[in-house]
């Protein structure tokens, strides 16, 4: 069964009789990427705005690394979900293609985020012993 065109804006009885699994997952998968987005804005504004934690890049490049790629990965996982929204009731598989190689590149993104906050830690609890 084909992705119908304009399902998106549809009423959500009409939406769910009418668009496809596919469809739904993209449009769920979408909608906890826009949640986590928020989430990682959030947790950057307050690393930057609170902590100051970019000001202090002189003990470790951490410091300034860590809720940079924060901030990064936040603003980017809300462009792909808005991207993954518009595209979501097209039925071209190359579009959907970009969406697995955009989040590829957000899961790598995660990984180096992971790598900084931990350095953080180590770098801030070795200072203390």
């Amino acid at each position: 069964m084909p992705i119908v065109r304009g399902s998106s804006m549809m009423s959500l009885g009409t939406w769910t009789a009418r668009s496809t699994k596919y469809q739904r997952f993209i449009n769920l998968s979408n909608v906890f990427m826009l949640i986590v987005s928020t989430f990682l804005l959030f947790t950057s504004g307050i690393l930057i705005s609170f902590y100051h934690l970019t000001k202090l890049y002189f003990w470790s490049w951490y410091y300034y690394a860590c809720p940079m790629c924060i901030l990064a990965l936040g603003l980017y996982t809300f462009a792909v979900s808005v991207y993954g929204f518009l595209i979501s009731n097209q039925e071209s598989r190359g579009l959907i293609s970009l969406i697995a190689i955009f989040l590829s590149i957000a899961f790598f993104v995660q990984i180096f985020s992971i790598f900084t906050a931990f350095e953080l830690r180590t770098d801030h609890h070795g200072e203390d012993s």
